[in-house]
């Protein structure tokens, strides 16, 4: 890719890889996910967090909220949801978690942050239970006693699973997660535009390995 298409801020490498994502697409035009490539961006746009916290320049992200949501964890004593067919569900804050992105690459951009590749965006079966581990762990610290629930009233020990999917919602921006934590981050600045998402040619590998391909491209262009 030649040096001239490489993006020049965090909201140009966003805009574009909406753009390049395939079909299908929400209704109000943001590229459809699974809940397993959202574990992927939701790690993604965690590390983006650390990254920006380290500059001192942090944002308000509630990545445990969206966690839940692709976890099936909707209300105090559910169980994470790790199974093939969860994973492959549409990810019901995907309208919710694209704004996010576009939020943290506004914040980034305004606090003249370099565009950076902190992780792999690509959401993965290791991603999606890397996600888990983490948010159980954030639960057992700072909610023990939704912890404690899900451990059937006893201490919290092992991560609880289960092979019973949530009740399926699709709701997109009216989804709040259930009874349980989720509810939209506060975002500290203004979005900056967003391209119309024209749906591509070419068949793609999903809307996270399209992100990943092209910011690999980019951050390892000369």
């Amino acid at each position: 890719m030649a040096p001239s298409a490489m993006p020049a801020t965090y909201t140009d490498a966003i805009n574009l890889a909406m753009a390049a994502a395939p079909e299908p697409r929400t209704a109000t035009g943001f590229p459809r996910l699974t809940n397993q490539q959202a574990s992927g961006l939701i790690m993604f746009a965690k590390a983006l967090q650390d990254h920006a916290s380290s500059q001192g320049n942090p944002f308000a992200f509630d990545w445990y909220a969206y966690a839940l949501a692709a976890l099936g964890f909707t209300k105090p004593g559910d169980k994470f949801v790790m199974t093939a067919a969860q994973q492959a569900t549409p990810y019901a804050r995907t309208n919710e978690l694209w704004h996010e992105l576009i939020t943290i690459a506004a914040h980034l951009d305004a606090a003249k942050i370099p565009f950076w590749l902190p992780r792999d965006p690509t959401g993965t079966e290791r991603t999606y239970k890397t996600l888990a581990q983490q948010a159980w762990e954030e639960m057992k610290a700072k909610h023990p006693s939704d912890a404690k629930k899900s451990s059937g009233g006893k201490t919290p020990t092992k991560m609880p699973t289960t092979t019973t999917p949530p009740p399926l919602r699709d709701d997109g921006d009216t989804y709040d997660g259930g009874d349980v934590h989720a509810k939209r981050a506060p975002s500290n600045t203004t979005p900056g535009p967003v391209e119309d998402p024209t749906p591509p040619t070419t068949e793609s590998g999903g809307a996270g390995g399209i992100l990943l391909l092209g910011l690999l491209l980019w951050a390892l262009d000369d």
